[in-house]
C-alpha cells in the first residue's frame, strides 16, 4: 500500500495510502503474505496513510498528460482501485512495460555492450538495492536507468 514512482532521479508520493472502509473494504483484500514482504501493517496504514483521494489527486497534477509504467499487472490493478475508490479518473495514460526493458531499450540506443550495461546494472543494485518496497524499487530503477544514460557507449 505504498507507492512511489521515480523520474530521472526525482521521486515522487512518499508514503502509504488507506481507504475509508466504505469505500474500500480494505480488510478483505488485505493479504498477510504482502504485508510480510512490504513491512507494511494494516494498523500502519490505519495510522500514517493518507486518503486515497489526496494519492489520486496528486498523481493527477503530477502526472497529467503523461504516461506511467507500471511494470506488474498488480500495481495497475491497485492504481485502478485507487482512483475507482477516490471517485475520479486518471489523468494520465497508465501503460504496463517492464521498467527493465525500457532501460535495456535505452542501453542499445547508446551503444553499451553486455559488459558496461551489466556494470551499470551493478552499480545500480549498490547504490539503490531493489527490496520490493515501493520507494526502494523505485530509487533503485531511477538509478539503474542514470546509469545506463551515463556509462559511456562502446568506441568499437
Amino acid at each position: 500500500m505504498g507507492l512511489r514512482w521515480g523520474e530521472l532521479g526525482r521521486h515522487h508520493i512518499r508514503g502509504l495510502f488507506h481507504t475509508s472502509p466504505r469505500d474500500w473494504p480494505i480488510v478483505e483484500s488485505w493479504d498477510a503474505t504482502a504485508e510480510a514482504l512490504q513491512g507494511i501493517s494494516l494498523e500502519r496504514l490505519r495510522t500514517h496513510g493518507r486518503s486515497v483521494w489526496d494519492i489520486a489527486q496528486r498523481m493527477n497534477r503530477v502526472l497529467a498528460g503523461r504516461e506511467l509504467f507500471s511494470d506488474s499487472l498488480l500495481d495497475e490493478g491497485w492504481l485502478t482501485r485507487i482512483f475507482n475508490s477516490a471517485g475520479l479518473d486518471p489523468a494520465f495514460t497508465i501503460r504496463r512495460m517492464d521498467a527493465e526493458v525500457l532501460i535495456l531499450e535505452l542501453a542499445k540506443l547508446r551503444g553499451l555492450d553486455a559488459g558496461n550495461y551489466e556494470r551499470a546494472r551493478l552499480k545500480a543494485k549498490r547504490l539503490a538495492p531493489r527490496i520490493h518496497r515501493a520507494g526502494a524499487d523505485a530509487r533503485h530503477l531511477a538509478a539503474f536507468r542514470t546509469e545506463v544514460a551515463h556509462t559511456p557507449a562502446n568506441l568499437s
